[in-house]
């Protein structure tokens, strides 16, 4: 059998908008990385950025840090939510709860003032301990559970943030639409395989900015009957363009 690697995958979905960037996107690294005022952080601190809204207008920082110098866990979560650029105040300071090898913080919900929508069941998990992986969560609007950030390739490794502000990921929650897309399991595909190992999956969401910041929808929000196409761009053994088109039935 011959081996193709994926040149381009289009999507097309019916709504609630385009599957590409033919729909303009903010650009995430132009976003200001100024935090006005830090608490004295024990320890090296990590540094996350949570953006909010089709505009991403309405930046939230957060920042995990330790209790004491020793704790060999971030164990604390600043997290600016008046947006204000000020990780000092009382009420944005949050204790961790430990769950075997995660820290996992529980967040107020979360009212974007810019577009007025309320989310809720927020939280921050961080996995491990001096270099954690870190997964954010929450309800949008009350609803889809979505969240960030996934990498292109699980080797790749879930999301990390920076040791300083400007290093820090962008994460970019949106469920607004329009969507992005992005493979899950970048890797070469096999002409007429038949098993699991030639399957296409996709993270439906937002594009993020920084290495494993997608942020994507975390349960099924697709209609069964809700039209799916799928166009695979590849060039066969003697370098011609082939098209294969196909609607997707299966939901994962």
């Amino acid at each position: 059998m011959t081996a193709l690697w994926t040149s381009l995958v289009v999507l097309c979905l019916a709504a609630p908008g385009e599957a590409d960037d033919t729909v303009s996107s903010p650009d995430l690294k132009k976003i200001d990385r100024v935090i006005k005022k830090e608490p004295a952080y024990a320890g090296q601190p990590q540094y996350g950025l949570l953006v909010f809204g089709p505009r991403a207008r309405t930046c939230v920082w957060l920042v995990l840090g330790k209790s004491k110098p020793t704790s060999e866990r971030y164990d604390l979560l600043y997290a600016d939510l008046n947006s204000n650029g000020d990780l000092t105040e009382p009420a944005e300071r949050f204790a961790g709860q430990a769950e075997h090898n995660d820290v996992r913080f529980a967040l107020p919900d979360f009212e974007d003032r810019e577009t007025g929508s309320v989310h809720t069941a927020f939280t921050v998990r961080a996995s491990g301990d001096s270099a954690p992986t870190v997964m954010v969560s929450l309800k949008w609007r009350d609803g889809f559970k979505m969240g960030g950030g996934y990498p292109v390739d699980p080797d790749d490794g879930y999301l990390k943030f920076g040791n300083t502000a400007a290093s820090a990921p962008v994460l970019w929650a949106n469920g607004d639409g329009p969507f992005r897309f992005q493979l899950w399991l970048d890797r070469k595909l096999t002409i007429d395989a038949a098993d699991h190992r030639n399957d296409l999956r996709f993270f439906v969401g937002q594009r993020g900015a920084g290495a494993s910041s997608f942020w994507a929808f975390q349960e099924h929000v697709l209609p069964e009957g809700e039209p799916l196409q799928a166009t695979l761009i590849y060039r066969d053994a003697q370098g011609k363009e082939k098209r294969h088109t196909s609607l997707l039935s299966e939901r994962c």
